[in-house]
C-alpha cells in the first residue's frame, strides 16, 4: 500500500526528472499579423524572421506560414537564418515569400555553428492542393542554402529564382543562385558536410546557375522534382 509520503516521492521525482525537458511550440504567421504579437492563430506573427527567432533548440517547434489572397506576395523577407535544431515551417498553400534584394545572398539559410548542430529541418508546403508555395528572390543569389546541415527535408514548394544577380561591392564580384546550394559547413567542426538531404516534390524554376548544387553532401535524395535553369541569355534548359 503506497503511504502519503512515498506518493509524495513519486511526483517529487517526476518533477525532476521533467525540470530538464522543455516542450515544443506552435507559432502562427500571417500578412496581417504584427511582431508584436502572441504567435497564436488567434494573434499570428506577421513575419517568419521574427517566428523563426522565437523557436529554440532541440524542442520539435512547428510554424504555419499563412495565406493571404489579397496580398502578393505575402511576405517581403530578410534573409532568414535557421541555427537551431528540430525545426518544421509548414507553408499554407498559395504562399509568396520573396526575399529584399539588397545586402543579402539567398532567403533562407540553415547553417550549423561551431558550437551547435543544426539538424531535422523541415521546410514544406502542405501535401496536397495548388498552388504550391512559392519562395523567390528579388534579386540575389539561392532561395536556400545549406551548410553543414545534417537531417534536412524540403517538400512541396516553388522556388524561383531572381531575373538577375546580385552585386556584392564588398567582395565586388556578382552572385548568380541556385534553387538550393547545398555547402560544406565549417572547416574542423563534424561533419563538414551535408548530410541526409532530402528535396520531394520541389519545382526549381529561372535560377540564374543550377536548379540544385551540390559541393559536399553524404547522402542526397531528389524525387519527383521539376529542375530549371535560365542562363545570362534568356535560354531555359
Amino acid at each position: 500500500m503506497l503511504t502519503r509520503k512515498m506518493i509524495v516521492g513519486m511526483i517529487m521525482m517526476v518533477l525532476v526528472s521533467m525540470s530538464g525537458v522543455g516542450w515544443a511550440a506552435e507559432y502562427w504567421v500571417h500578412p496581417d499579423g504584427n511582431d508584436s504579437n502572441l504567435g497564436t492563430e488567434a494573434s499570428p506573427f506577421r513575419t517568419i524572421k521574427h517566428a523563426v527567432s522565437q523557436c529554440t533548440s532541440d524542442e520539435n517547434d512547428i510554424m504555419h506560414v499563412q495565406d493571404d489572397p489579397a496580398e502578393e506576395p505575402d511576405y517581403v523577407e530578410p534573409q532568414v537564418n535557421i541555427n537551431i535544431s528540430k525545426l518544421e515551417i509548414i507553408f499554407e498553400n498559395g504562399v509568396t515569400v520573396e526575399g529584399i534584394a539588397a545586402g543579402q545572398y539567398c532567403l533562407f539559410r540553415a547553417q550549423e555553428y561551431s558550437n551547435r548542430d543544426v539538424k531535422n529541418i523541415t521546410l514544406r508546403g502542405e501535401e496536397t492542393g495548388e498552388p504550391k508555395a512559392k519562395l523567390s528572390l528579388q534579386k540575389g543569389a539561392h532561395v536556400i542554402w545549406l551548410e553543414g546541415c545534417e537531417n534536412v527535408k524540403i517538400s512541396n514548394l516553388t522556388l524561383e529564382g531572381a531575373d538577375e544577380p546580385y552585386y556584392d561591392p564588398v567582395k565586388q564580384k556578382w552572385h548568380y543562385g541556385d534553387g538550393i546550394l547545398v555547402n560544406p559547413g565549417i572547416i574542423g567542426h563534424a561533419p563538414p558536410y551535408c548530410k541526409n538531404i532530402e528535396v520531394n516534390n520541389v519545382t526549381c524554376d529561372n535560377n540564374l546557375r543550377n536548379a540544385i548544387s551540390v559541393v559536399g553532401v553524404d547522402g542526397l535524395t531528389i524525387k519527383s522534382c521539376v529542375l530549371t535553369i535560365r542562363s545570362l541569355g534568356g535560354y531555359r534548359y
